[in-house]
């Protein structure tokens, strides 16, 4: 049930196009019933029927954006209509392509007439995915969860150490916030979520990356 669903989400998208409206509505019932399975079975019984060939990649990350930029009436609205599962899946779906063995600057359009970005800096396309994950980590839903699991996969890999470094700068920036609202409340527990994760999970990378 999994990949023909997510076989409609892909084909789709790339026929209407990124920019398309119409795009989103006809992926968000599909997500309505991916999120479904990934409550039911767990995310990892799911996701690994997700496509996930390299050229996914900016695809997902664009259709992602699409998603975060959508503004809802209410929270109510967002539930009922499909944006909050098109978010989650679309999130658990980076979650397994930030994984490709490439570079990710190798296969990040914006920069391929440019062979000195993403060199001294992370690629546009992985400060898209941080930027994006980290709006998700101040959210009381479940989005925030699934960007701190983006998060852990993206940041541990090992050509992702100026990410990492700059993620832990953002993490103490938001440790030291005197800010004291609900926004900054969850921020905070989201930010915290991914250097723990990354601490249970690879505790020999957080000690070479933070001493």
């Amino acid at each position: 049930m999994v990949t023909p669903l997510m076989f409609i989400v892909r084909s789709k998208t790339s026929e209407l196009g990124i920019a398309s409206d119409e795009s989103l509505e006809v992926i968000k019932p599909k997500c309505i019933i991916l999120y479904s399975l990934v409550t039911v079975c767990g995310y990892k019984a799911v996701v690994r029927f997700f496509p996930h060939q390299v050229s996914d990649l900016e695809l997902a990350v664009s259709l992602l954006e699409k998603c975060h930029h959508t503004k809802s009436v209410s929270s109510l609205r967002q539930e009922s209509t499909g944006e909050m599962e098109a978010k989650c899946v679309m999130l658990l779906w980076l979650s397994i392509l930030v994984l490709v063995p490439f570079d990710h600057s190798t296969v990040d359009t914006s920069i391929a007439n440019n062979s000195n970005l993403g060199k001294l800096e992370p690629a546009p396309l992985v400060l898209r995915i941080v930027g994006f994950s980290k709006d998700y980590l101040s959210n009381s839903g479940p989005m925030s969860p699934i960007a701190a699991l983006l998060l852990l996969k993206l940041l541990t890999r090992p050509d992702m150490p100026k990410a990492f470094s700059s993620f832990v700068e953002w993490t103490h920036e938001v440790l030291s916030s005197l800010t004291d609202d609900a926004i900054n409340h969850f921020r905070l527990l989201g930010a915290t979520e991914v250097p723990a994760a990354i601490f249970r999970v690879c505790f020999h990378f957080f000690v070479v990356h933070t001493i």
